[in-house]
């Protein structure tokens, strides 16, 4: 055989390498795209903090606290005496809460109701910050 053709050959060989590579690479990022939910329970853990980004969370039972310090997290909540958000970037609903400070940036809370009231008090420092009951 001569070195053209070999030469020819492992182009070939080369190029559906580099195929099946894009479409392996393709294939994982779309995996990527479904963040697995993590369940925490405040029957274990009374006090929950979030230090990392780009996560989903569901947190169940009543909270003392519940401290957001990560950013671009998806989280809900059954019930916290006081959320926290010093992240930004994160959408939360929250089903009761006597207290909602967001002082990060650019959050987007939705709460249901008091936990103890009939509404939480809310203080929203940061810049771009949603904080809506589900009517509104």
């Amino acid at each position: 055989m001569s070195l053209s053709r070999e030469i020819s050959d492992m182009n070939e060989d080369m190029k559906r390498f580099l195929s099946l590579l894009v479409v392996l690479g393709s294939a994982s990022a779309s995996a990527d795209d479904k963040t697995p939910v993590t369940t925490l329970d405040c029957a274990k853990q009374p006090a929950v903090s979030i230090a990392k980004g780009g996560g989903s969370y569901k947190i169940i039972g009543t909270c003392n606290k519940v401290a957001i310090s990560g950013g671009d997290n998806k989280v809900a909540i059954e019930a916290s005496t006081n959320l926290a958000i010093t992240g930004s970037n994160n959408v939360i609903t929250i089903d009761k809460a006597d207290k909602i400070a967001a002082l990060g940036s650019k959050n987007h809370v939705t709460y249901g109701s008091g936990l103890t009231a009939a509404r939480p008090k809310i203080a929203s420092a940061g810049k771009g910050n949603v904080v809506v009951t589900r009517s509104e």
